[in-house]
């Protein structure tokens, strides 16, 4: 595994097919991960983790002063974050299909006695992805709306306008600006480990992480709303970000909420 290190902060390097850089911190173990392009130069990679440094700092303090966090067995009694609330894990036997439900308060699993923990992680996260696929379409329809997102016949055409909320002097050709795309928009839900979401702009695939099923609905919106403008503009540059500002007027704390993938 490529691992770069400035100052303290040592990061494992993922390189993928991607255009922009990520990082995200292990809320457990502080463990630093960076998703970068294929053939981004050391130096790219080392001054991009420079300017995270005050950031990772900071949340490598957040979890040393936090209590102890119980790593998830997926046994009897583990708790269970669910769209921004906590249960608690109850194994059962019975006749049911082997899955994840949420009943009573508490999430159920139901899988076989001999079955490991990436067993059981796969059965979570097929409920996280069955969930998310769920209340995607309505979110999706929703800022579809408020964007100018409209189908005709197999096509979808964006028009991106005001929202009601005061869109600042970065976006508004964002929110003016219409395009047309050439196939339908498609949903993918799968875990990764260093995003919440990517947009594939020329397949128009958006692929949402199964662990955001695990924070709460304003977060959700935000993925994926913020991945649908992906589809108006590639990159994060100041008019993407000035109508994602306008648009969550709360943004910095679904961002701090965002920033920690377990």
């Amino acid at each position: 595994m490529e691992k770069i290190k400035v100052e303290e902060i040592e990061a494992k390097v993922s390189r993928k097919r991607i255009r922009n850089i990520y990082v995200a911190i292990n809320s457990l173990t502080g463990e630093v991960g960076i998703s970068a392009p294929s053939r981004a130069s050391l130096h790219v990679l080392e001054t991009f983790l420079k300017s995270k440094l005050g950031w990772l700092r900071k949340h490598r303090a957040k979890i040393a002063l936090r209590p102890p966090k119980k790593k998830i067995r997926f046994e009897d009694g583990d708790k269970i974050e669910f769209f921004g609330k906590e249960y608690t894990l109850k194994l059962r036997s019975g006749k049911k299909p082997y899955g994840v439900y949420a009943a009573f308060g508490n999430i159920e699993m139901y899988a076989p006695a001999a079955a490991d923990f990436e067993g059981k992680r796969r059965l979570m996260d097929n409920f996280y992805a069955a969930k998310l696929a769920g209340v995607t379409p309505q979110i999706a329809e929703k800022w579809q709306e408020r964007l100018g997102i409209k189908t005709e016949s197999s096509q979808l055409k964006l028009i991106f306008k005001t929202i009601g909320d005061k869109i600042s002097s970065y976006g508004k050709d964002i929110a003016e600006t219409r395009i047309t795309l050439n196939k339908p928009l498609k949903f993918i839900y799968k875990r990764m480990k260093s995003r919440w979401g990517s947009c594939n702009i020329s397949d128009r695939k958006i692929t949402l992480n199964t662990e955001l099923a695990k924070k709460n609905m304003k977060c959700v919106e935000y993925v994926i709303a913020h991945e649908l403008l992906h589809l108006k503009e590639r990159n994060h540059n100041k008019d993407f970000n000035g109508y994602m500002e306008s648009a969550f007027p709360e943004w910095e704390k679904i961002e701090e909420t965002l920033k920690i993938i377990d």
